[in-house]
């Protein structure tokens, strides 16, 4: 099984692959007034919320792919 987080600031799905179908698990949304007014508790919390998804989705052999446009996906690495 493959898990999916696909994300950009806004929002992020995450699926996953079991042989040949895939599968949308969660879509998250990143609850953002905009550039503005953007802080880092509701940064947290949405990066916070992509990963309790993935924590119960992916077992510890299933590979992680995480793509996106822009800085989110390295921004959810660190």
């Amino acid at each position: 099984m493959l898990v999916f987080v696909s994300l950009d600031d806004d929002a992020a799905t995450v699926a996953n692959t079991v042989s040949k179908w895939c599968t949308t698990v969660a879509e998250i949304d990143a609850h953002r007034s905009g550039k503005m007014y953007e802080s880092k508790e509701t940064t947290q919390e949405y990066y916070g919320e992509i990963f309790s998804v993935i924590k119960t989705v992916k077992k510890p052999d299933s590979p992680l792919v995480i793509i996106g446009p822009g800085f989110a996906r390295e921004h959810l690495m660190k």
